[in-house]
């Protein structure tokens, strides 16, 4: 190992001398590496003597340890070319406390674990706290989804309420939210485990007996069952055909909504109609070549 004795340093340097800058009075090596000086840190010419530099192999670094005043070989558990760290002195080693102080918390092992996002104010910023996790598959985050279907005809129980849309046969479910039942008892309760935004995309088939056209009218409802719970501006409005000789008047609608939920908050699905003696949604059973045909679909994917 040689020491060179400069009053500046040059553009590059080699990896087996040590660089003693004059005007300072301080050591510098050369990391190839990153095409570099490094800050040996030194307080005295002396301390480099009687280092043994025999067993120094390609990528190795010599630095100062204040705490004993010796020169060491760096090892690879020190961080290359850190003098000082969390107010202590030398070659610095990293340990778990350094991950929890900068963090400002301790993490926590989130494999295989869904909690619930709380925000914090830190400063008078929102941070996520210590229970802030998602759906975990291993280490990789999974966005929440689930479809779901009715394959019995639903019927409005008078004209001046809303009626909960219902889901009773689930296709795909438990991957982050739930269809609950809701106070009348029946699985319309569109539950959210995971904070995001999502697209609530569904379809509904009407029957219509009445040779009078009727309307049906469907709505969205947020953490609520009644009208408190309606969401302003989310009402549809469609006319079902009157009956034309022995053939009922039918139709097919479907939309989507996209909305915002934080963990815990559930949507509802709600519909009314003029005319609840005469029109229903429909399920139909499989009458050749055709298959059977279900009153209500419901699929739900979380979009960010």
């Amino acid at each position: 190992m040689n020491i060179t004795y400069l009053n500046f340093l040059p553009d590059y340097g080699f990896d087996n001398t040590i660089y003693y800058l004059n005007p300072e009075g301080k050591f510098y090596g050369w990391d190839k590496n990153n095409r570099r000086f490094y800050n040996l840190s030194t307080p005295n010419l002396n301390d480099v003597e009687g280092i043994s530099f025999d067993n120094l192999v390609e990528g190795d670094v010599l630095s100062y340890d204040s705490a004993t005043q010796t020169w060491i070989n760096k090892i690879p558990e020190t961080s290359s070319g850190v003098n000082s760290f969390n107010e202590r002195q030398g070659d610095v080693y990293l340990e778990s406390g350094d991950v929890t102080y900068a963090l400002e918390y301790t993490p926590e092992n989130v494999t295989n674990k869904v909690t619930t996002i709380v925000p914090e104010l830190i400063n008078d910023t929102e941070y996520p706290s210590t229970s802030a996790v998602y759906n975990y598959v291993g280490s990789a985050i999974t966005k929440s989804y689930g479809a779901w279907k009715n394959d019995e005809t639903q019927y409005a129980a008078n004209n001046t309420e809303g009626f909960g849309i219902k889901f009773n046969t689930p296709d795909i479910s438990e991957q982050g939210i739930n269809i609950e039942v809701d106070l009348l008892g029946n699985k319309t309760i569109i539950r959210f485990l995971n904070t995001g935004k999502y697209n609530i995309q569904f379809s509904c088939q009407f029957e219509n007996l009445s040779t009078q056209i009727n309307d049906v009218s469907i709505w969205l409802r947020k953490n609520g069952e009644d009208a408190s719970a309606d969401i302003i501006g989310t009402a549809r409005y469609i006319t079902i055909p009157a009956k034309y000789e022995e053939i009922n008047g039918r139709t097919t609608v479907s939309f989507n909504y996209f909305i915002e939920a934080i963990a815990n908050d559930y949507f509802q699905l709600v519909w009314a109609t003029t005319n609840s003696e005469v029109l229903s949604m429909k399920s139909y059973e499989a009458i050749s070549p055709v298959p059977s045909s279900y009153s209500s679909i419901l699929t739900v994917s979380q979009i960010n």
